[in-house]
């Protein structure tokens, strides 16, 4: 069970190497999608065990799987951290608008904890990735919490100020 059987020809060994991962996030997705939570979680975490050290792309999917599922079972500190590592991860792999949508993810879950100082941090943090040439799907999600967060505060005039940005 070391390598591949003897007659399977290998053409890219790092691509065989992401394989598992990327087989366990893909059972994870399909569990969320049939609604069992912890078959998400179950299969999320053997996808990150079983990840490449370098498979970006494969950790970032599985912890925000295990996001979504921690999210949805109301483990909000779980779902902070992975959505925490989905979004490092993206980063690294230059998938903008992904990082874009996670912390908008982790906004919401900041706010329900009443941490506002931590949601506008974050929200602005990923604005400033954002080139401003570019209209990058999730920026104006961004505004829109940066919206909230001005809301919670009592601050009426920077609310509406963000939700302008956001249009």
């Amino acid at each position: 069970a070391g390598g591949p059987p003897g007659d399977l020809v290998v053409a890219d060994p790092a691509a065989l190497a992401r394989m598992p991962g990327a087989v366990q996030t893909y059972r994870a997705a399909l569990a969320l999608v049939g609604g069992d939570l912890g078959g998400t979680v179950r299969h999320a975490e053997l996808a990150l065990d079983r990840a490449a050290a370098d498979d970006h792309l494969t950790t970032a999917s599985a912890s925000a799987l295990v996001g979504l599922a921690s999210w949805a079972t109301g483990d909000l500190a779980v779902a902070h951290a992975s959505y925490r590592v989905a979004t490092e991860n993206l980063l690294r792999v230059g998938h903008l608008s992904d990082v874009l949508g996670c912390t908008v993810s982790l906004a919401d879950i900041d706010l329900v904890r009443g941490r506002l100082g931590d949601a506008e941090r974050s929200c602005r943090e990923a604005l400033a990735l954002v080139p401003a040439t570019a209209a990058l799907r999730g920026a104006a999600d961004l505004h829109v919490q940066l919206s909230r967060v001005a809301a919670a505060r009592g601050d009426l005039p920077g609310a509406a100020e963000q939700l302008r940005r956001a249009e």
